[in-house]
């Protein structure tokens, strides 16, 4: 399964330019369905500190699902103005959110 290029534009990338969204197009490899079937014996969220990072109009995933998640992993949460790929659309504050969790993942360590 895959987009087509209509899919990039107005579900997946709708907030990158012309360029961006045909090179994801481009790209794109297929969905990796089996990776949903996969068993977790031990969620890793139970027992570490999380951080999630979603888009407000991301039109690939429900947000509410989004957020329901990060409440239940009881993860630091960053919300951006975004569509399903907010590391493309908004680099500089998802940089900065993870840098933050690095920055004090480092200090619970010392």
């Amino acid at each position: 399964m895959a987009l087509t290029l209509d899919g990039f534009r107005q579900l997946f990338a709708q907030d990158l330019g012309t360029d961006e969204i045909e090179l994801l197009y481009c790209l794109q490899g297929p969905y990796a369905s089996a990776a949903n079937d996969e068993k977790i014996s031990k969620a890793a969220w139970k027992g570490k500190p999380s951080w999630f990072i979603y888009g407000e109009n991301d039109q690939m995933l429900l947000k509410e699902l989004e957020r329901d998640s990060a409440t239940k992993t009881g993860a630091k949460t960053l919300v951006l103005p975004s569509s399903h790929v907010p590391m493309l659309s908004h680099p500089a504050e998802v940089a900065n959110f993870i840098e933050t969790a690095a920055r004090e993942m480092g200090e619970a360590s010392s």
